[in-house]
């Protein structure tokens, strides 16, 4: 057998030729893995450092407009008032077994009521007595620890004056601005809401939304049904609703449930989902409408030391003044900005502006804000009145289309900064 040399012309040529027609591929493979060796080790740390330059950025413009505006950040409430009440409680627990009995908290209300409302006359009466060591003694076992007086302490002295501030923006989303379900003019209430959150820094600021399942229960396609009528639907435990049929609206994951492109979202803001269940409608930002479940709205507004909400949105005739009723419900010192809302029928706004006002909501313009605390000498027992009321109620209450408007649900929160940024 005779062997070319490794020379030879033919090989050469051969070569040549092999490496001419091989060298494309090879460019495009190294450009290949070329680049996903860089996505791989360099752009996380890209992603990662330009999300924290944007939550940065966000928290650096929040800072400078707390600075710019005679407005400070809170700190914790009743973290300055437990040492007074750690002294009370100290002090009335006579036989020193950490519990106070029904005898020893006698003396113990007077102190407490006169240290939340200086303004309250000496005397306090044995109703109003009873009225709040029913409000602590939340087991009835007739003892109370030191935790348990300021647990309920801890949910009652937001609601009387004082605490933080928030704003609760409702259901400024794309289908109740420009798609299937459209307010009149709800863009200016958007516009409007950026403009108040420019000249004052609220606390604390939760964004409700619609976030409905496909082939949900208020849909007229759902139902079969004619738009804007009402129909009577019986609900898993044989309770009978009102309910209004709606164009399909803010379906989960599509373009018209996502909030308005121009709405002001920043980092820290908070995000309550309403109207997740297939077969119940949600109205308000605090419970479904026929009070079956409770958002975690109260219970974050609430562990924020807020006692103070302003409501606006859309619609102000329904969502916003149902968030605005069950605000007031909770025990917060309530307005509903009427400037950034917008109803979807002046007729259906009159009926909802007698039940806010009936409901001690007051109706401000977003100029007045911030309001004037309120005098708590009124307040102090009927917060009490009002939590302790709340308590109480039955888990659901469904009796026709009024009730229907009441409340409403919104199941999750979910900060801003791992859902919208």
């Amino acid at each position: 057998m005779v062997h070319a040399p490794s020379d030879s012309p033919f090989q050469t040529a051969a070569s040549a030729v092999i490496w001419i027609v091989a060298w494309p591929f090879r460019m495009c493979m190294a450009a290949v893995f070329g680049a996903w060796s860089i996505q791989k080790q360099y752009f996380p740390r890209v992603a990662g450092s330009v999300k924290e330059t944007i939550l940065q950025v966000h928290e650096q413009r929040r800072a400078a407009r707390l600075a710019s505006h005679e407005c400070t950040a809170f700190e914790p409430i009743m973290d300055q008032y437990r040492p007074k009440i750690s002294e009370m409680f100290k002090k009335h627990d006579a036989d020193g077994n950490g519990h106070i009995d029904k005898h020893e908290f006698e003396t113990l209300v007077v102190d407490v009521l006169h240290f939340l409302d200086p303004s309250l006359p000496p005397e306090i009466s044995r109703e109003d007595k009873e009225l709040i060591r029913e409000l602590i003694d939340k087991d009835r076992n007739n003892q109370i620890s030191e935790e348990e007086l300021f647990e309920s302490l801890k949910e009652w002295i937001p609601t009387i004056g004082g605490g933080r501030r928030a704003l609760i923006v409702v259901d400024l989303q794309n289908d109740f601005i420009t798609g299937s379900l459209q307010v009149p003019n709800a863009i200016d209430a958007v516009h409007a809401t950026n403009a108040l959150r420019q000249q004052f820094v609220f606390d604390v600021v939760a964004h409700t939304r619609d976030w409905h399942p496909k082939n949900h229960c208020s849909f007229a396609s759902t139902n079969k049904q004619q738009l804007f009528t009402s129909i009577y639907m019986t609900l898993e435990d044989g309770s009978v609703v009102e309910q209004m049929m709606w164009p399909d609206h803010c379906v989960q994951d599509t373009h018209g449930a996502k909030f308005c492109p121009e709405l002001i979202l920043e980092a820290g803001d908070v995000i309550i989902d309403k109207g997740t269940k297939i077969g119940i409608d949600s109205y308000s930002g605090f419970f479904d409408n026929c009070k079956q479940g409770e958002t975690l709205l109260q219970k974050q507004l609430k562990s924020l030391d807020v006692g103070e909400v302003y409501v606006c949105g859309v619609a102000m005739d329904y969502c916003v003044g149902c968030t605005a009723l069950d605000a007031a419900l909770c025990g917060f010192t309530t307005y509903l900005l009427e400037d950034c809302s917008k109803p979807v029928s002046e007729e259906s706004w009159e009926k909802m502006r007698t039940r806010l006002e009936q409901n001690e909501v007051q109706i401000i313009s977003s100029h007045m804000v911030p309001m004037p605390r309120r005098p708590t000498g009124r307040n102090t027992l009927e917060a009490a009145r009002r939590l302790l009321s709340r308590r109480k109620e039955p888990a659901h209450r469904c009796n026709g289309g009024h009730n229907m408007a009441r409340s409403a649900s919104a199941e999750v929160a979910i900060d801003i900064r791992s859902k919208e940024l």
